[in-house]
């Protein structure tokens, strides 16, 4: 799980770096309307991939936590509450 967070908090950093260059040379003085237009192209491409990926990490998640942990961890707590002896 920890290695899974690290992915996508990298992943994040990345992308919002790659968002950063774009944006810096959509605003330098030399940039032309068809390098704003592919730059532009790039910036919205990007924010889709960055959009599936954090569903992907999302949908993953919930899998892991609904399928596999809330049932090992209601087995525990019944047994652990279901071998204590009444007095």
């Amino acid at each position: 799980m920890i290695a899974a967070v690290t992915v996508l908090v990298w992943s994040e950093r990345e992308s919002l770096s790659l968002a950063e260059a774009g944006y810096s040379q959509l605003s330098s003085p030399g940039a032309s309307t068809e390098t704003a237009t592919a730059i532009k192209g790039l910036i919205d491409r990007l924010d889709a991939e960055r959009k599936a990926f954090r569903e992907f990490w999302h949908e993953f998640a919930q899998m892991v936590l609904l399928n596999l942990l809330l049932p090992v961890l209601t087995a525990i707590l019944g047994y652990v509450f279901g071998s204590r002896e009444v007095k």
